[in-house]
């Protein structure tokens, strides 16, 4: 159980009765927007905890902010806790879903993804069957965790679970950060209810820091804590496990950025190494990775590690995965590498995540190379730009399939991009931005003019779709 929210009491009152209409049958799409730090994930842990208390089934994935993820990432970590968690109803569930959840779901139950033109359509309908089927038992919480990095695919799925699950017992919790996210958030925004998150209260804000370790605060220590943070919770506990004197806080500079670098500053040289390391791989990463593109030994990572989650920069789980706090912390570490040494990170990222398949998507893969270039060997970035692209299209996720194929075909001569171009006017049809692709067939028959038949066939044939 999370600890109690403070300053959120409204914002916990909607979510309550939310979850109260799932007794009536009634679903619903809550949507919690807001800046970094501000307790976007806090409140949608308290939603889970609500549902919990009273019976609901609750279930939670997170979007991967590294890119590299492969499509529906959120919603393959929904139903593989679902799966595992209410094993028999669940497992039923997915069966009379049928094969278009095999995109999402297809390894917990060995399904064969469909095929055809509509096949997008028939993995969201899969899965909203799924969710309706799984909720006739008990009401189902969904917690949808940093939308802004979530694939086009993850986003139109929710859409499409927003509304068609109405009239079930299944309540979406959607998080995702203020002015960031892709452009198919609008219309989840629109069926869903929406909720911005603002800073804390004087009062609130002074709570939180006393609780933080801040002390006994005066009016005006309070009221300096409130400006420097502009009652960001994050920030405020920060402040708080600072131990300023609260009697000057402007003097030991408790602006936000300022904390972060106290962090770093306190940090032993070896620790603060293996944490930038650690923060080019991702939010998350597995200690073998960074010892293994740092060169050094598992025993100094592992050490440096948990002395980086004593003094609160990181957390490790019972499964020994590293995750950092927050972003900005993350953001922190990694302004400490200069711009060469990260990219040798990112290049020998490729070859660690390469040897060790399930650790990465091909989509990761191919990030992790895009971010070592120029450094890294441009053909072979592009055919890991490729292979992501394929395994888009195998999870029917045309719009992803399109944008590898786009930064594939911008780091490939002209001259010998043409196949490329072809599998991308396909895409983008497929994808249904039509007007894109017919600019990019007309293009392709203007330069083709002149050269080899085949290239003016296949482009003459694509714009004539």
């Amino acid at each position: 159980m999370a600890p109690p929210l403070i300053g959120r009491d409204a914002e916990l009152d909607l979510v309550r009765g939310l979850i109260d209409g799932l007794d009536t049958g009634r679903g619903a799409s809550l949507l919690i927007a807001g800046e970094p730090g501000i307790g976007k994930t806090a409140l949608a842990v308290a939603a889970r905890d609500v549902a919990a208390d009273r019976g609901a089934i609750a279930a939670s994935g997170s979007c991967w902010e590294a890119g590299g993820a492969p499509p529906f990432w959120p919603w393959v970590q929904v139903v593989r806790s679902l799966v595992r968690g209410h094993d028999s109803l669940a497992q039923l569930a997915l069966e009379r879903a049928g094969p278009g959840i095999a995109p999402i779901a297809g390894s917990e139950v060995g399904l064969v993804p469909d095929s055809g033109a509509d096949a997008e359509f028939r993995v969201f309908d899969a899965l909203v069957s799924f969710l309706d089927d799984l909720a006739r038992s008990r009401p189902l919480v969904v917690i949808l965790d940093d939308l802004q990095w979530a694939d086009t695919a993850s986003v139109r799925a929710t859409e499409f679970a927003a509304r068609h699950l109405s009239l079930a017992p299944v309540l979406l919790v959607s998080t995702r950060r203020v002015g960031s996210g892709p452009e198919e958030l609008g219309p989840l925004a629109t069926v869903s209810t929406n909720l911005t998150l603002t800073g804390l209260d004087l009062a609130s804000t002074a709570e939180l820091a006393v609780r933080s370790g801040a002390g006994l605060l005066t009016g005006a220590a309070a009221e300096n804590i409130h400006t420097w943070t502009g009652g960001n919770p994050f920030f405020v506990v920060e402040a708080g496990r600072a131990g300023a004197d609260p009697h000057d806080l402007r003097a030991t500079s408790l602006g936000v950025r300022q904390v972060l670098d106290d962090q770093v500053a306190g940090l032993a040289p070896q620790t603060t190494a293996v944490l930038a390391a650690a923060a080019v791989v991702g939010r998350e990463f597995f200690p073998a990775v960074v010892s293994s593109v740092t060169g050094s030994k598992p025993t100094a990572v592992q050490a440096a590690l948990d002395n980086a989650a004593a003094a609160g920069i990181i957390r490790i789980d019972s499964d020994g995965v590293g995750s950092f706090v927050h972003d900005l912390v993350r953001d922190a570490m990694r302004s400490t590498l200069g711009a060469d040494t990260e990219r040798a990170i990112h290049a020998a990222l490729v070859d660690e995540l390469a040897r060790s398949a399930p650790l990465a998507s091909a989509r990761t893969v191919a990030e992790h190379a895009v971010a070592a270039l120029p450094d890294f060997d441009r053909n072979r970035c592009i055919e890991l730009l490729v292979t992501a692209a394929d395994e888009a299209h195998t999870a029917h996720a045309p719009a992803e399939q399109a944008e590898l194929l786009r930064r594939a075909l911008d780091l490939t001569d002209p001259a010998a991009g043409t196949e490329l171009a072809v599998e991308l006017g396909d895409a983008l049809t497929r994808a249904g931005r039509l007007d894109e692709a017919r600019a990019l067939y007309s293009s392709m028959v203007d330069d083709a003019r002149g050269a080899a038949p085949g290239m003016l066939a296949d482009a003459a044939l694509g714009l004539h779709r």
